[in-house]
């Protein structure tokens, strides 16, 4: 499936469209009763703001299900950090949720995108990395491996940081790699 907000006749909607056989069909289009158009600001495809409410799948915490944290962001400072994050002045959400400990005035991201840090911490796909130091030097790399019969290039995501190796954001435990040189070694 596949979902936007749009613009049409001075009013908010929110499309949901599904793939099929002959290609996308809209399921559903709802129209966001709540919004307000003059500060109505989509942010991606499932989350938009406006003066007064966050928005995710084109719903309010009142109307929503979900208990996402992020419905009481500040919409006046809200930010979209991109990869699933996004702060205001008060927290960082990752999925939606706060991530507990994430300073948000400090949290940025880092060169390689896969990474986060805050004055304090590291962060990998919303979870702090374990004993790591936002103080100390940070280097990632992506690492080519090939595997199953067909060869299919695949990426694998190796970090170092206040004396732990990672590997996509959990101690690393295997073989040991060396950064450097991009090369595994046994």
């Amino acid at each position: 499936q596949s979902q936007k907000y749009l613009f049409k006749n001075e009013k908010v909607y929110f499309l949901i469209y599904e793939n099929g056989y002959k290609g996308y069909k809209e399921v559903s289009e709802d129209i966001i009763s709540d919004a307000d158009i003059n500060t109505f600001k989509i942010i991606d495809n499932d989350v938009a703001i406006d003066k007064n409410n966050v928005y995710i799948f084109g719903k309010t915490k009142e109307q929503s299900k979900k208990k996402y944290d992020i419905y009481n962001a500040d919409p006046a400072t809200f930010k979209d950090l991109s990869d699933g994050y996004y702060k205001d002045e008060n927290h960082v959400y990752y999925n939606y949720m706060i991530i507990p400990e994430a300073d948000s005035v400090s949290f940025i991201q880092l060169a390689d995108r896969a990474y986060y840090k805050d004055k304090k911490y590291i962060y990998y796909k919303g979870k702090k990395l374990k004993n790591s130091d936002s103080r100390k030097h940070f280097e990632s790399i992506f690492i080519q491996t090939s595997y199953d019969s067909a060869c299919k290039d695949t990426y694998e995501l190796y970090a170092e940081n206040n004396g732990n190796k990672y590997h996509f954001g959990e101690i690393y435990k295997g073989k040991e790699y060396d950064v450097k040189t991009f090369l595994k070694y046994e």
